[in-house]
């Protein structure tokens, strides 16, 4: 009888014990599915060269998102304090009616979506991530108090429209078919030739729900080089020759256009 109770007690550690591993490997693989509907994100390029002749680049962002989840691709700036006019009219013309400090917004916001913004996450998401312009006006930092009025918020994220440095634009993401790792999506846009030199943020945002599933990101960097770098450099360490320099740019390229237009009109004199 003790026998018995022995060799079953034997059986039935040894059924524990290979029972334990499987557990274990049955607990790591929703971990590992996890991790393979993750988004990826991929650049190209991801370094710019501001070159003499730079006008911009074309970028191309790539990857995989969650099967079924919907996409936000967004690329920002560091945030840069920024010192503004303040405008204000005077009978019939308008004047400069002191400085305005602005702060809390990104050098540069660019937002893409497989749908608005808006319609892909819940107000209270894109304000805490600061994930559209509503968000970015609102989250500015203006001083002096007096001239924060909402008139100057929208100024601003005008200004920066205008610049090409603030955009948002819908339906530019391309989500192809699901397979086992999820669904290749891709983006194509134009880098916005007024954006400064440094390092940038492209974030994905998978989105379902009305909230963020799960996020991805990589970094581009734009790079003066050459004599934009040389000249920038110049600006920094030796203000006055680069305000010389300057000024004898502009003569020579005054002097220059005066040469041309000054020739073509002597071309086009006919004698009768």
């Amino acid at each position: 009888m003790k026998r018995a109770l022995i060799l079953s007690g034997i059986f039935l550690l040894s059924l524990a014990w290979s029972a334990a591993p499987a557990r274990g490997q049955g607990a790591a693989q929703p971990a590992q599915a996890q991790a393979a509907q993750a988004p990826t994100v991929a650049l190209s390029p991801s370094r710019i060269l501001l070159e003499t002749f730079y006008s911009g680049a074309q970028v191309r962002v790539t990857g995989t998102a969650p099967s079924g989840a919907e996409l936000l691709v967004t690329v920002k700036g560091p945030e840069a304090e920024e010192e503004l006019n303040r405008k204000a009219r005077v009978g019939p013309i308008w004047i400069n009616r002191g400085k305005v400090h602005i702060a809390g917004a990104p050098s540069l916001f660019l937002s893409f979506g497989t749908r608005p913004a808006r319609d892909l996450l819940g107000r209270p998401v894109l304000d805490e991530l600061q994930l559209d312009e509503a968000a970015i006006r609102e989250g500015m930092r203006i001083s002096p108090e007096e001239f924060d009025q909402p008139v100057i918020r929208a100024n601003f994220i005008a200004m920066k429209k205008n610049q090409n440095v603030y955009q948002e634009e819908a339906g530019s993401v391309k989500l192809g078919p699901a397979g086992p790792a999820g669904a290749p999506y891709s983006l194509e846009f134009h880098w916005p030739r007024k954006a400064p030199p440094g390092s940038y943020k492209v974030e994905v945002f998978a989105c379902r729900g009305g909230v963020v599933e799960a996020s991805a990101s990589s970094e581009l960097v734009l790079e003066e080089v050459g004599f934009p770098a040389w000249m920038a450099g110049l600006a920094r360490e030796r203000g006055s020759l680069y305000g010389l320099l300057s000024v004898l740019a502009a003569l020579l390229a005054g002097f220059g256009i005066d040469f041309v237009a000054s020739r073509l009109g002597k071309k086009g004199v006919m004698a009768h």
